[in-house]
């Protein structure tokens, strides 16, 4: 422990033991005095320009300051290099004396400066940050950080602290950046806050003329809207609690894509295929009861099938034979390479024999 430097306007040395028979107006300028032994080494890492330097004989107190009544100021001072912990009192006949604590070496460099965040973002978790900067000055590297969401960093170049990444917590977090300087106490803070998630569910692949159940995470308080630069031939229904359905013309495709939002957004995105392209059946729709009939279409490739075989069946070159007496229904299907079908139909009507 250093001791006290005690000196007088005479700049006569006074002995320590007597600047510690405190009276009781002495007591918190006292414990304030005492504590400066123990401060800390950023402390006294600092610019000896950031304070008054002190000289031999020099009044340091306020300006026009009134000494009636044996007042006490405090303050911290520089001195020879070091800083110094001053405690000056006075009484009506003018400037008393006044004590110093030692409290570490001051440099001739310059305090570093930390400016203000350039932004204060609210995203969602796992979603890339927009960066955050601090201008510095006089900073040379980043000693800590603290309360940063995880997935998120502080790096430092250029004079400039970035704050970036991909937060994967949730919260408000109010962080702390301490850099690396020389002398100053200056730190970066900011707030990030963080979001839970919004999930739209997997994308999903459809054919024309169907409908699709779009689903997402949370299930309250949502809502799901259509893109506006979406092909034509969607309509979205029934959106409640976190679901919605999404039905689609015949002649629609193309990619749709469909937002879900509860705070924070997610897009599901429809694939839709066309469906294949028909031609009319063609051919004969009558036959006799034990005779045939033979049915064509321009698209190849398709398979024939009779709605009511018992009274005609087709094979898989379109022939038609009679069966019994009445209508049967012929489809012929086609499918394509993703797996879509169209289909079109003609009644084939079976009379009885012609030579009864």
């Amino acid at each position: 422990m250093k001791k006290a430097i005690i000196l007088e306007i005479k700049h006569i040395r006074l002995d320590a033991n007597k600047s510690l028979k405190l009276s009781f107006n002495w007591l918190l300028p006292a414990i304030l005095l005492l504590s400066s032994i123990f401060m800390s080494n950023e402390m006294q890492a600092q610019a000896c320009s950031s304070y008054t330097t002190w000289t031999p004989g020099m009044w340091i107190g306020p300006a026009g300051y009134n000494c009636a009544g044996g007042v006490q100021y405090y303050q911290t001072v520089s001195y020879n290099g070091r800083l110094y912990t001053h405690k000056g009192y006075c009484s009506n006949a003018g400037p008393g004396h006044w004590d110093f604590q030692d409290i570490g070496a001051c440099t001739s460099c310059t305090n570093r400066t930390v400016g203000a965040a350039s932004s204060s973002p609210t995203l969602c978790t796992n979603t890339a940050m927009i960066s955050i900067t601090h201008a510095t000055t006089q900073v040379t590297g980043i000693a800590s950080s603290t309360d940063l969401p995880a997935g998120v960093s502080a790096s430092y170049s250029g004079n400039v602290i970035t704050i970036s990444g991909t937060p994967s917590a949730t919260g408000t977090f109010n962080y702390t950046i301490t850099p690396t300087s020389a002398c100053g106490t200056d730190k970066a803070t900011g707030t990030i806050t963080v979001s839970p998630a919004t999930v739209a569910g997997a994308d999903q692949t459809i054919c024309a003329g169907n409908a699709v159940t779009l689903t997402g995470s949370p299930t309250k308080g949502t809502s799901w809207t259509a893109y506006s630069l979406n092909p034509t031939g969607a309509t979205l229904g029934n959106t409640k609690d976190g679901s919605a359905t999404a039905s689609f013309t015949t002649n629609a495709s193309g990619t749709f894509y469909f937002v879900f939002s509860a705070g924070c957004t997610d897009t599901m995105k429809v694939s839709v295929n066309a469906l294949p392209t028909l031609a009319a059946i063609t051919g004969t729709t009558t036959t006799y009861l034990g005779s045939t009939t033979t049915l064509s279409n321009a698209i190849t490739g398709g398979v024939w099938s009779s709605g009511t075989s018992g009274i005609a069946t087709i094979n898989s070159s379109g022939v038609v034979s009679g069966v019994a007496v009445g209508n049967s229904t012929i489809t012929y299907t086609v499918t394509n390479s993703n797996s879509c079908s169209s289909n079109i139909t003609k009644i084939v009507t079976v009379n009885p024999s012609a030579n009864p």
